[in-house]
Formats: structure tokens, C-alpha cells, sequence
């Protein structure tokens, strides 16, 4: 769809016909104008088009927005910040670079080795106790 012309109003179709998404996520009906009310899945912005089908409001800017990737692909939300979805802070990524990527930039603070490395600590009998 990034290959579609906006409209004037900044608006690009989506990916269910008769709904348009403008560069900051703002999803509403074409015909009408009327601005889709956001609900949230796992803490991102989704809507609800036509036949009660929820899209993520970052995949719709992503594929509206953003030139198609060339494999299938994941989109990334740069920041750790899941509700700003401006196409300026998404990126399409693979799905293991869309896994690494909050532990590169410290979204995540411990990685699987630190945790399984103090489990095993918690599980070894310290010296004090014997």
C-alpha cells in the first residue's frame, strides 16, 4: 500500500477498504470522516474495521507508510514506546531482530542468561546454610 497516493488531508487508504491512516496512526472511515475509536492489545493502540476485525495501529501506519519489506517481516516499534505510532519511530525488521532489539537497548534489563544464571544461584545451597 506505500505505493498508493495520499490524499490531500494526508490520509493513506488501509488495509480493509473504506478506512484511510494518516502518519501518526490517526485511522478513520473514508466516506464519513469519522475519527476509529482505539482499544489496546498487549499494551499497542489497535482499532476495529469493517466486520469487527482488530488491526494494530503500528502494522496499518507500517503498511500504509512504510515501503514493503522484501521477506516477511515484523514491524518495530523503535523507542520501547508501543502507543507512538508515527511511522518516524517504526521500522520493518525480522522477527529475531524485532526479538533482540529490547534486549540491545535495555528494555529489557536481564537477559535469559542472567536469569537462568541467578536461578541456578537460588537453587545451589550457599555455604552459610550447611
Amino acid at each position: 500500500m506505500a505505493d498508493e497516493k495520499e490524499t490531500p488531508t494526508g490520509f493513506r487508504p488501509c488495509v480493509d477498504e473504506g478506512y484511510e491512516v494518516n502518519s501518526m496512526g490517526v485511522v478513520r472511515n473514508s466516506k464519513t470522516g469519522r475519527v476509529l475509536k482505539r482499544s489496546m492489545i498487549n499494551g499497542y493502540p489497535s482499532v476495529s474495521l469493517g466486520g469487527g476485525r482488530e488491526y494494530l495501529v503500528h502494522r496499518l501506519v507500517a503498511l500504509a507508510w512504510l515501503p514493503p519489506p522484501d521477506d516477511p517481516a515484523k514491524i518495530h516499534v523503535n523507542h520501547g514506546d508501543k502507543t507512538n505510532c508515527d511511522v518516524s519511530n517504526l521500522e520493518w525488521t525480522t522477527p529475531a531482530e524485532n526479538t533482540q532489539h529490547p534486549r540491545n537497548t535495555g528494555l529489557i534489563a536481564k537477559t535469559e542468561e542472567q536469569q537462568s544464571s541467578q536461578s541456578t544461584r537460588r537453587a545451589t545451597p550457599s555455604s552459610a546454610s550447611q
